[in-house]
């Protein structure tokens, strides 16, 4: 179905016997069961909170939300998208309360994590989103840090909404943020798209009720404000809960009282084990691009996946190129931590692998981590900011299809060469 007849389809919709009664547009966007909808990358998060609300009070619970954090781009305008649906929110129990700043907005989310822990209440559990640019979580790293030591409560859950702005055009500093959310112990999804920051948010919340963690989905400015047909369809983030995993007695929801020292423990022994599994089962780190006998693997995330599908088409490589060459395209949809088995399966259906990511190297160490014990007979050879000593992509700044083309071009000189890459190389260099 073409873009605009596809966009048609969803303003008839949201404008005709299918919008709720009394609901603008604007609104029926947030409540809509069914899609696509189109919405942009702010809007996908904010719709992440209406849609778990709503499975909740499906399934009998009684459930409401609580949204706090601090705007600056990209997500400069998120209070006035909720603003703009207040009335559907109150009538969901979704309360919005903007923080000062990005620790106070953390501070009072982690309190919505308590609602049953002092007394009975009315609600079940909250749950709970927090947003905030880079400098964001830097300004609120002891807030978040404490926030995901306590956890999360059982029918509960929080997801962090965090716009990076990795060239700094609306920021002091370049941003990189999961390195600091790393240290937190708080698991990040990639989102590649606005599609992913739906899907990965609504996962999100899935895992942080399953592990009693805190859930970043981190997207990129080009991404967080770009605007895209999302598929709301319920089923396709209907998450699966791990059949090879037990929770250990000691729990992973938030509970009194509880001393640092155990909450440390249980991070490690409970909630940590808890989302590798969930990681596992629903098959988010995968591959996405495939061939017949696979010789050579990328292993991407986040904005540079769309970056390396941009340059494959580039270059000429289609399924049959694919096929021809025998390359596969590996997708990391959480970054970290990094579920091991599903990348050791891949990698050892490869020769070589070509690590793609922005910035610091985050993924490549953890790659490179989990495959060392591998047999050496079948562990691949990896390229990542480096080849054969040679800069291969910088530590710095964006990458961009251009940058990733070349590098694929340098890398397949001499093992598997089509004359569409050079003469896409060419067009770039002349």
């Amino acid at each position: 179905m073409a873009a605009s007849t596809v966009l048609q389809h969803s303003i008839d919709k949201i404008s005709g016997e299918d919008m709720a009664p009394g609901k603008t547009p604007a609104e029926q966007k947030y409540i809509t069961r069914e899609g696509p909808v189109f919405l942009s990358g702010n809007q996908a998060y904010l719709r992440l909170v209406f849609e778990q609300v709503r499975r909740d009070r499906e399934a009998g619970l009684h459930t409401g939300g609580f949204i706090s954090g601090y705007r600056g781009s990209p997500f400069g305008h998120f209070d006035q998208e909720v603003k703009s649906v207040s009335s559907p929110m109150a009538e969901r129990d979704i309360h919005f309360n903007p923080g000062v700043n990005e620790a106070m907005a953390a501070t009072a989310v982690w309190g919505s994590q308590q609602v049953n822990i002092h007394g009975s209440s009315e609600f079940d559990g909250a749950v709970g989103l927090w947003y905030g640019k880079g400098p964001g979580v830097d300004q609120a790293a002891d807030a978040l840090h404490h926030a995901n030591l306590w956890g999360t409560s059982q029918f509960g859950g929080v997801v962090m909404a965090v716009g990076d702005d990795p060239m700094s055009r609306s920021s002091s500093i370049q941003q990189q943020s999961e390195f600091q959310l790393s240290s937190f112990g708080v698991p990040v999804f990639h989102a590649a798209s606005v599609q992913d920051i739906y899907d990965y948010g609504m996962y999100a919340y899935q895992l942080s009720r399953y592990a009693g963690v805190w859930a970043a989905v981190k997207s990129v400015s080009d991404i967080a404000e770009s605007w895209y047909m999302v598929d709301v369809n319920p089923e396709r983030t209907r998450a699966v809960i791990p059949a090879d995993h037990q929770i250990p007695e000691m729990g992973v929801h938030t509970r009194w009282p509880d001393q640092s020292v155990d909450q440390d423990e249980r991070l490690a022994k409970a909630r940590m084990p808890a989302v590798h599994a969930f990681v596992r089962a629903n098959k988010l780190n995968r591959v996405t691009l495939d061939c017949s006998q696979r010789r050579f693997g990328i292993v991407t995330s986040g904005k540079s996946y769309l970056d390396t599908l941009e340059a494959l088409n580039d270059l000429g490589i289609g399924e049959k190129e694919r096929d021809e060459i025998g390359l596969a395209v590996f997708k990391i949809g959480v970054i970290w931590p990094l579920e091991r088995s599903s990348l050791r399966e891949f990698a050892q259906s490869v020769d070589e692998i070509m690590l793609m990511e922005e910035g610091r190297p985050f993924l490549e160490h953890q790659v490179k981590d989990a495959l060392y014990d591998m047999d050496p007979a079948r562990r691949p050879l990896i390229h990542a900011k480096q080849m054969h000593g040679e800069e291969l992509f910088p530590s710095h700044g964006e990458l961009n299809p251009s940058m990733i083309a070349r590098a694929i071009h340098r890398w397949m000189q001499g093992r598997a060469e089509l004359p569409a890459m050079g003469d896409w190389i060419n067009v770039l260099e002349n």
